[in-house]
């Protein structure tokens, strides 16, 4: 048996793998069909002599994001048949209907490097106000705002038209078919008879339609099924052509971003194409960062060491490479115990905590934990991550101010003041030799222990300076 993590959705899993031989049924057949009422009858058998409940079917096949999939789709899957890459996804058929087998069901997000669009929020609205990040309490909250602002005139390249919500919530799906694509054979016909696709939002322009999909949180991918039966369910019901866009919508940390694809072929799963890439901020009275700022506090700030913990221990070197989600790290912390929609209790700070919260696999708690805590935002005691005073501060900022506390701690830890340094000089990155030669200077156990080559970049942009993470 492969080795599971303790959550209930790992450990149903497994147990259903197990007992039908799902496995060796994908390879023999193509795939293996269950039923969630299946899944009930099973999993609450194997739950009758434990002493926790079982979970239900309905958060058992929730798989919004890769890290969503229990370890056994991905650790039971046979590389040498499959291929490196492969793992074992799920799509519905339809009502209660469900096949396993070795879709492509994921897309990687890719955030760019951009220079975020700055709006404007109408000043007569009253119950909701971006410099009051609390009264964006959820996604649809944020989604409205998107709209209320223009947005997402501007998203869809209509800003002289009218842009109105034609639809949300449930909606079915019919008798539809498609191709999906396989890590083994290439792509497959794929039929979806009666099932119910969860929409957040539609708008339309009068030649535009663009179709929303939003969450708050920056994830490392999707499942492209969140886009793809939504777009479809609304090209067949048109009444008239227009251009259909699908994106991707994250606000966190004060900022609304939007990943916009086309399906090139409406009739293939797996065809979607990133269009563009959005992110907008709201206009604040604070004075923005610039290359000013950062002369300034290169005279101000004195030269210092590598941080270390209070037992001494350095603390690691990035490994993270979204500054976004450094950024959001003592907003999570500030938070308090979740519980997972499996019925799973995480506490604060805690490695499975950050997994949970950020969807991302958990040895990447780690790499943000610790970035977050290497500029000072949070910090590790008793084998927990908790947010620091400076991290504190940070969350009630705005969003320049935020910039300059960044960039005041970059300019702090020598390796980035070097760095940052040159680009004030010459406007252009160190090179990587450069680099290299300035971790060896100020965090020489690294370069022992890592052998292969990498860089680390940092560039100025519209978060003060913004860090890449280097390929260890």
């Amino acid at each position: 048996m492969a080795k599971v993590r303790s959550r209930k959705q790992d450990i149903a899993w497994q147990y259903l793998f197990d007992r039908f031989d799902i496995p060796d049924k994908i390879e023999k057949n193509g795939g293996f069909e269950i039923t969630s009422s299946d899944i009930n009858k099973y999993v609450r058998e194997y739950y009758a002599n434990r002493p926790d409940n079982a979970p239900d079917a309905r958060n058992l096949l929730k798989f919004d994001f890769s890290s969503d999939l229990p370890e056994v789709f991905k650790e039971s899957v046979n590389k040498e048949v499959f291929g490196k890459k492969a793992q074992f996804s799920l799509m519905p058929m339809g009502k209660d209907r469900y096949e396993i087998s070795d879709f492509k069901t994921f897309e990687n997000l890719k955030y760019e490097v951009l220079e975020p669009v700055r709006m404007t929020f109408p000043k007569w609205i009253s119950g909701i106000r971006p410099e009051s990040p609390e009264t964006i309490n959820g996604e649809a909250v944020a989604q409205s705002v998107a709209e209320m602002s223009g947005m997402l005139k501007y998203v869809m390249n209509d800003l002289d038209a009218d842009v109105v919500a034609t639809l949300s919530g449930k909606k079915g799906t019919g008798l539809i078919d498609f191709q999906i694509s396989h890590f083994r054979d290439g792509k497959t016909k794929f039929v979806i008879d009666g099932w119910q696709s969860e929409i957040d939002g539609v708008y339309e322009s009068p030649s535009r339609v663009l179709i929303i999909e939003s969450k708050k949180k920056r994830p490392e991918d999707f499942n492209i099924r969140q886009l793809y039966i939504p777009t479809r369910i609304y090209h067949d019901q048109m009444k008239f052509p227009k251009e259909i866009y699908s994106a991707y919508f994250t606000y966190t940390d004060d900022v609304f971003s939007f990943h916009v694809y086309q399906f090139s072929d409406i009739n293939d799963f797996n065809s979607l194409k990133k269009i563009r890439e959005y992110e907008f901020v709201f206009e604040e009275e604070s004075k923005p960062v610039t290359r000013e700022t950062l002369k300034m506090l290169l005279a101000q700030e004195p030269n210092s060491k590598e941080p270390r913990r209070e037992d001494g221990e350095l603390v690691p070197f990035i490994q993270a490479n979204d500054p976004e989600k450094i950024f959001e790290i003592p907003v999570v912390l500030s938070g308090k115990s979740i519980q997972s929609e499996q019925g799973d209790v995480f506490s604060v700070g805690t490695k499975e905590y950050l997994a949970e919260s950020f969807k991302f696999d958990i040895r990447q708690s780690d790499y943000y934990a610790n970035a977050a805590e290497y500029f000072g935002l949070a910090q590790k005691k008793d084998g927990y991550f908790k947010v620091s005073e400076l991290g504190t501060m940070f969350i009630k900022c705005d969003y320049n101010t935020k910039l300059g506390l960044f960039a005041k701690q970059l300019i702090q830890r020598p390796i980035f003041r070097a760095m940052i340094e040159v680009w004030i000089a010459t406007g252009r990155l160190p090179e990587k030799n450069i680099v290299e030669d300035l971790i060896r200077l100020h965090r020489p156990a690294l370069m022992m222990r890592f052998r292969t080559s990498f860089s680390s970049l940092v560039k100025y942009h519209h978060r003060s300076i913004f860090i890449y993470g280097y390929t260890l």
